[in-house]
């Protein structure tokens, strides 16, 4: 039990590192394409909250929460905001709720084991709308909301194409490596 729970907290930890590193390294290849605080036309960062979550479960949920908690460092007045403690929630819960409606909904596997890359399109068109949807329902109960279409539309193009490069990418070298450990 204990070196279970040891190794939970190293895949939350670990989670919540990669994520954090993930989105200030986004911040730097992509600042033409960030169109407001919480939007970006590309998010590398959803990829990871997906992938974490598909190998984690609710362990890498919580490490996304903590990852998201991370960057919020560098902005001190919103930091303990309820809007800003909302958006970190949903951002461990969005990726959860894709991997659930994956498996309840479009037959996959529940070991999600096999998964073919249209199996992987489907997850991140599921993760990016939940994400975006729950996001900016979220910030316009709170206020803070703009054009609502069209920052749910930006926000969610944005979490699809940075779902699926990181995924794709994670995916392609899973197969070289096996490739390479086989040759």
């Amino acid at each position: 039990m204990c070196v279970f729970l040891i190794s939970a907290w190293l895949f939350v930890i670990g989670t919540a590192l990669v994520y954090a590193g993930l989105y200030f390294l986004n911040s730097a290849l992509f600042p033409a394409l960030v169109l407001s605080t919480h939007v970006s036309l590309i998010f590398l960062p959803s990829g990871v909250r997906l992938i974490c979550v598909l190998l984690f479960s609710q362990w890498g949920a919580l490490g996304i929460v903590l990852g998201s908690a991370l960057t919020s460092l560098l902005a001190p007045p919103e930091f303990l905001s309820p809007t800003l403690i909302g958006a970190w929630l949903i951002s461990g819960l969005a990726p959860w709720l894709a991997r659930e409606a994956g498996i309840r909904f479009l037959q996959m596997d529940p070991q999600l084991s096999n998964l073919s890359g249209t199996d992987l399109l489907k997850l991140c068109v599921v993760f990016a709308a939940f994400n975006a949807v729950l996001h900016q329902l979220w910030f316009s109960l709170q206020g803070r909301g703009g054009d609502f279409l069209n920052q749910t539309w930006s926000m969610a193009v944005g979490d699809l194409l940075g779902a699926a490069l990181l995924l794709y990418a994670f995916k392609f070298a899973l197969a070289a490596g096996g490739r390479l450990r086989r040759g």
